[in-house]
């Protein structure tokens, strides 16, 4: 439970389809470590998630928010609203955006492998899920692999990623193979 209302009810106004009901809030009770949630198109979001978002589509996301788990939460609030098919264009030219934007700060480049190997095992990680509605929290909680930055060292050759290959387009891994789901 995030948060409790006890309320005496003062009125109650039929607006459409639905009761609008006024009264007075006699005890309030939230939980401080959860963060609130919004019901928007059919599906429960936090409201970090929406202001993650905005702030990304509308590039005025800080640089130094844009981190490993920033790039994860992206692709699972892109691949939860829209599907894969339609969240993987949406990801690449999201990053491929903001880098533009932030490239004085930019590191490392675009890389498409990457790119496509983490909304992949994202994508494989949200079909495992007993429960349809995590957070992005509770999914990471869940799935703690997909914070280890050596992850795709256990299928990628250092070599195999540093080449111009498979910056640009998605290469297969070349030390073990992705799981069976994976195209």
């Amino acid at each position: 439970m995030v948060a409790l209302l006890v309320c005496k009810a003062q009125a109650a106004h039929l607006v459409g389809d639905h009761y609008l009901w006024l009264g007075n809030v006699e005890m309030a009770w939230h939980c401080k470590n959860a963060e609130p949630l919004l019901y928007w198109r059919r599906t429960y979001r936090s409201l970090g998630d929406e202001l993650f978002l905005k702030a990304f589509e509308e590039l005025t996301l800080p640089y130094e928010y844009w981190d490993h788990e920033a790039h994860l939460r992206l692709a699972w609030n892109y691949i939860k609203e829209y599907g894969k098919e339609a969240a993987t264009p949406l990801v690449k030219s999201g990053i491929q955006k903001f880098n533009e934007v932030n490239k004085d700060k930019v590191k490392r480049d675009y890389h498409e492998t990457v790119t496509i190997f983490y909304i992949e095992l994202i994508c494989l990680a949200m079909n495992e899920s007993k429960v349809a509605q995590l957070s992005f929290d509770d999914f990471l909680l869940s799935n703690k692999h997909l914070l280890d930055r050596n992850l795709l060292f256990e299928y990628y050759s250092p070599d195999m990623l540093s080449s111009q290959q498979a910056r640009i387009r998605f290469v297969s891994p070349d030390k073990k193979p992705l799981p069976s789901s994976m195209s």
